[in-house]
């Protein structure tokens, strides 16, 4: 008997190590299931994202089926009176729509010419009298043309004096470029596409050619080098402008240019650019390194206030009489805030 309750314990702690093991295999099926899963979900995420359309791609976290807790009592309260708020605002405030009559044609400007083209009926009009007459107007394009301007200059010579000397005379010659063939309407129509209406000069030259005179390249950029010198004056008018107000702003851009001195390769340039508040004057000017001495030059006279970033080129502003340094916001908060 004692033989028979022994093997009867061993096989029962046999049993119990059993269920022990396979409570510990079905916890981890039951672990791996949950994570095959999420990575399933993970999957068919990205497979959305990737392939799915743009509406498909991210559904959700809230779902409609799921039942909001409360967490403070009066939550509901409040949300339905606002909701009740606002439906009384867009009652009070809702304004009909009127349907707008159309304004009709669109009115042509009286400052243009009008060529008039009278155009009679193809019918016999013999004996007819006429009673009124319809008129059309439209907007009309006379595509631009070259022409060539002839300018004729008669030359004088007096009578011989008591001397046999002789005096001639003739008209002084105005153009903008000596010798050349350009007039001053071709070379603003040159500068105004170019950086008016930002055309390539490729393309410039090509419109040239199609209204009838092919220009060499060489021509072309002779044009282009000598038409800009005529507008200095004006540049130093509009920089003593911009110099003139009290306070400025000064900053520059880096610029990719093509140097003679290195060939085959682009040189790092900078536009500084001077900027006006108070009237909103602007000066562009282009120096070939970061150095502020040139483009400050003409501070030595300048009393006022000027706001820069923090580039260290500008520490020295601080140092002139007269002159007050305004430094920026944001860059001030980079040596807070990384």
């Amino acid at each position: 008997m004692i033989f028979l309750e022994a093997a009867l314990a061993e096989k029962e702690a046999v049993i119990s190590e059993k269920d022990v093991a396979i409570s510990e295999k079905s916890a981890d099926l039951l672990r791996l299931s949950a994570e095959l899963e999420a990575e399933k979900f993970k999957y068919a995420q990205l497979q959305r994202m990737i392939y799915g359309s743009k509406r498909e791609r991210f559904i959700s976290s809230n779902f409609p089926e799921q039942l909001k807790l409360e967490l403070e009592p009066k939550s509901v309260e409040i949300e339905q009176a606002v909701k009740a708020e606002r439906e009384t605002i867009r009652i009070a405030y809702e304004r009909k729509k009127v349907k707008k009559a159309h304004p009709g044609r669109l009115a042509l400007p009286s400052h243009l010419p009008v060529v008039e083209t009278i155009i009679e009926p193809t019918e016999d009009t013999t004996g007819m009298v006429c009673i009124g007459q319809e008129v059309t107007d439209e907007l009309d394009y006379t595509p631009a043309k070259l022409h060539i301007n002839r300018t004729i200059r008669p030359k004088y010579i007096s009578k011989e004096d008591e001397l046999g000397n002789q005096k001639q005379v003739i008209a002084q010659l105005n153009r903008p470029i000596n010798k050349c063939i350009a007039s001053a309407a071709l070379l603003s129509m040159i500068f105004t596409d170019k950086f008016i209406f930002h055309l390539p000069y490729f393309r410039i030259r090509q419109r040239i050619g199609q209204m009838g005179f092919s220009v060499p390249t060489s021509t072309f950029e002779s044009w282009v080098k000598l038409g800009p010198q005529h507008i200095k004056p004006l540049f130093a008018v509009h920089r003593l402008y911009v110099f003139s107000e009290i306070y400025q702003m000064i900053d520059e851009s880096p610029i990719k240019v093509q140097d003679r001195d290195i060939p085959g390769a682009l040189h790092q340039g900078y536009m500084w650019v001077r900027y006006a508040p108070l009237s909103k004057g602007v000066l562009f000017e282009y120096y070939k390194g970061r150095s502020p001495n040139e483009p400050l030059r003409d501070l030595s006279k300048f009393k006022g206030y000027i706001q820069t970033d923090g580039y260290s080129g500008y520490t020295h502003l601080a140092e002139i009489s007269g002159i007050t340094h305004l430094s920026c916001w944001a860059h001030a908060r980079r040596y807070q805030y990384s």
